[in-house]
């Protein structure tokens, strides 16, 4: 009989490990910074202000200022619109 815990290794990427090579990509193309790359992941990967900020060991304001930095960047001021690119870029073709 087959337990949870044997199904837990599974090789099924999390949310998080899938956007990992999109929001890269994106963080390339308009030169964003490890942190805010972090910031975007995250949150793409369903995370509000407030659990972004206890996972990265940071305050919500400076979470808040990562994505106004973000905003600037990448010159959309939505997070939707932005969490948009990343997911289009996850459904693009991966090079080869």
């Amino acid at each position: 009989m087959s337990g949870f815990a044997e199904q837990s290794a599974s090789p099924v990427p999390s949310l998080a490990e899938a956007l990992r090579r999109p929001v890269d990509a994106i963080g390339a193309r308009f030169s964003l910074a490890s942190r805010e790359r972090e910031v975007l992941l995250l949150t793409a990967s369903g995370m509000h202000t407030k659990a972004v900020a206890s996972a990265l060991g940071c305050s919500t304001k400076t979470v808040e200022e990562y994505w106004k930095r973000i905003f600037q960047k990448v010159s959309q001021h939505s997070r939707q619109l932005i969490i948009a690119m990343v997911v289009a870029e996850a459904l693009s073709p991966t090079p080869s």
